[in-house]
């Protein structure tokens, strides 16, 4: 992402300021109008409503003091399509079947637009990521959907293909927001992705010395071999040697497009003065920043950062302004909520929660139940089962599988079924480019067999469940899963396994979670798409840094 010249964003923000003053001001509906804003790749932990120091986020952070803020809500994997497919849902992946990034909701799934539009919504979404958008079958229900490729068209897009700065988001959230039918209630999602890597908010006419390093090492990055394994492991030393510098221009993005927030709410409360109201702002997912040898990425784990997400509702009248929830809630439990708010029917089997108690302050409703939370396919070296480019595995002789199973630093590829595997030892040679397959038939033959008898990429999820301050996080290895226990009250970094220490807890998490996977039915088949329609889904993960 480059960074847009000061004049080009006068110029948007002017745009945007005189799209405002064409908004009309519609007659009082009979349901309150509802703004969605999501941002993409973002760390509860970044703004100051959650204890960020500083001013990193002051748009934001005075929403949160007109709103009610949960303090522990969880995605539930840590990508940007199967979590909105969760958050328009309200079902976890294995109910909805986005299990991969890039994969499409079907059309019988039905989402929290297609609700409010049956129930006399006019709407609007807009959506700044090339993984979350039409092609994904995100756009069901919208009336008018923007996503990336309309941005590309319609405004400047960046270098850095398919991100897109924010003032171009808002700019077309307002005209989204002017041409919503202001006879019925209207809902607009505005969804944006500058936090998402590589890091590089607008500076200006110049750069400065963070920007001027951020943009270097992405320079070096085209060369590197593998790309993705590199900076997200770490492999060459120079994630963890910039960490400092990539994590201020993290923030950078963030405080970026916390003002274009606000030139957005800015123009939300000018065309709805004098009507109901509720706006809900939450994340798809977060993002490590190094956290456990974990670099700049996201999907992998399940740890905190790229699984804690804020959330924040605003009601009508400004009810429960400034209040905090502690109770553990999940990105699930968003569409039934709202619904439940706006005095809509709610979606068809979903599992998703209605935290409208929550919301009222009634205690009762403070047991909301344990929350769940799985990886992607997991790419981080440290789980034995991966499927690269976090894709599912195709179906069917000859199609590419790109799986592999690692034991300590062994690792094993098989990428066709019906080709001979690959054999690498990660400890010497951490870009697996020096295949070892003859030298150790044995290994070969006893990973080979693991790796087909455990079932591959799918078994090799990560997978957590959180009650209170307790959180259990299991991690698959060859022949079984290892199981840990981390006391979030008192170990937010997920440092210390206190299983030992707390057997009974341990066990209880461990009956929730195994009752939990006995109710998922095998994954069903991804719908298919023509080669053309998979090039472009390669082509916009690639866009995005997950494969090379």
């Amino acid at each position: 992402m480059s960074s847009a010249s000061s004049s080009n964003s006068a110029f948007v923000v002017a745009a945007a300021l005189a799209l405002l003053a064409g908004c009309s001001l519609p007659d009082s509906p009979d349901r309150p109008d509802l703004l969605l804003i999501t941002v993409d790749t973002l760390r509860a932990d970044r703004l100051g409503c959650y204890g960020a120091p500083g001013d990193p986020s002051p748009t934001i952070d005075s929403l949160a003091q007109e709103a009610l803020l949960f303090e522990a809500a969880g995605t539930t994997i840590p990508r940007t399509t199967q979590a909105f497919a969760s958050l328009f849902t309200g079902r976890h992946p294995s109910e909805h079947g986005v299990l991969e990034i890039g994969e499409y909701l079907t059309l019988d799934a039905i989402t929290l637009a297609e609700q409010l539009l049956a129930a006399g919504y006019a709407t609007a979404g807009v959506s700044s990521n090339l993984l979350a958008g039409s092609f994904q079958g995100l756009h069901q229900g919208f009336e008018r959907f923007v996503d990336a490729t309309d941005l590309q068209r319609h405004h400047e897009a960046t270098a850095e293909e398919g991100v897109f700065h924010a003032q171009s988001v808002t700019a077309m959230g307002l005209d989204c927001l002017r041409g919503l039918d202001s006879d019925r209630p209207r809902f607009l999602w505005v969804h944006y992705t500058d936090p998402h890597f590589p890091y590089d908010p607008p500076t200006g006419p110049g750069a400065d010395a963070d920007a001027l390093t951020g943009r270097a090492f992405y320079r070096e990055l085209r060369s590197f071999d593998p790309k993705s394994a590199t900076i997200q492991f770490d492999l060459n030393g120079r994630s963890g040697a910039l960490s400092d510098t990539l994590s201020r221009l993290y923030d950078r993005e963030i405080r970026h497009t916390d003002a274009m927030i606000g030139l957005l709410l800015d123009g939300w409360r000018a065309a709805t003065e004098e009507t109901p109201n509720i706006v809900v702002f939450t994340a798809d997912h977060g993002e490590s920043l190094g956290e456990h040898g974990y670099f700049y990425e996201h999907g992998d784990f399940v740890y905190e950062p790229s699984v804690w997400i804020p959330l924040l509702f605003r009601l009508p009248g400004g009810d429960g302004a400034g209040g905090r929830i502690e109770t553990p809630v999940s990105i699930v439990d968003i569409a039934p909520t709202v619904l439940r708010l706006l005095r809509v029917n709610p979606l068809p089997d979903g599992s998703g929660a209605d935290l409208s108690g929550l919301l009222r302050g009634d205690e009762s409703a403070g047991s909301r139940g344990p929350v769940f939370s799985e990886s992607g396919s997991a790419l981080h070296p440290q789980n034995p089962y991966r499927s690269f480019a976090g894709r599912r595995r195709p179906e069917g002789p000859g199609q590419p599988s790109f799986i592999s199973v690692r034991d300590e630093s062994w690792v094993l590829v098989r990428e066709r079924e019906g080709e001979s595997p690959r054999l690498y030892d990660a400890a010497h040679d951490p870009t697996l480019s020096i295949d070892l397959a003859t030298e150790h038939p044995e290994r070969v033959q006893r990973l080979d067999a693991a790796l087909r008898e455990e079932g591959g990429a799918i078994r090799g999820r990560w997978r957590a469940v959180r009650e209170g301050r307790w959180k259990l996080l299991r991690a698959p290895t060859i022949g079984g899963v290892r199981d840990r226990l981390f006391d979030l009250a008192t170990d937010p970094a997920e440092l210390h396994d206190v299983a030992s220490d707390h057997p009974d807890v341990a066990m209880r998490l461990i009956s929730i979670l195994e009752r939990r996977l006995g109710e998922i039915s095998p994954p069903a088949p991804a719908p298919r798409r023509q080669a053309s329609e998979e090039a472009e889904v390669d082509r916009r993960l690639r866009s995005l840094g997950y494969i090379d």
